[in-house]
């Protein structure tokens, strides 16, 4: 019988390999903008060049992609989803300041973290 990390090691890669084929098909299309399938590539990609799938440094990610980053990492956090609870705006802002602020640009973290400190001071 097969094990439980096993099973749960193929279902990660079926779902690369569903990712990567739904990427492939988006890049080869002859009129998508390169801004788009920056994004669309370098997403999972970080400023310190541990990110995939080809661990780039923060000179070589897309401007596009760094602001993406950070709402990508903000969402995944503070949104129920079926794989995770949600921790609300404050909560995954908290997170990433802790586990993630290095690795994203500074610039595109800092806004999203001042919007949420305004609301929060208009609030009050």
């Amino acid at each position: 019988a097969a094990s439980k990390i096993d099973i749960q090691f193929f279902e990660i890669m079926q779902l690369c390999d569903r990712i990567y084929s739904q990427l492939y098909i988006l890049l080869s299309l002859p009129q998508l903008p390169s801004e788009v399938s920056a994004v669309a590539y370098e997403h999972h990609e970080d400023n310190l060049g541990t990110g995939y799938p080809r661990r780039l440094t923060k000179h070589a990610i897309h401007p596009f992609t760094q602001i993406v980053r950070v709402a990508n990492l903000f969402a995944e956090f503070a949104l129920k989803s079926p794989s995770h609870p949600g921790m609300g705006a404050a909560g995954a802002l908290n997170h990433i300041e802790l586990h993630y602020k290095e690795g994203l640009n500074s610039d595109s973290y800092g806004a999203l973290r001042a919007i949420f400190e305004n609301a929060a001071s208009k609030a009050a």
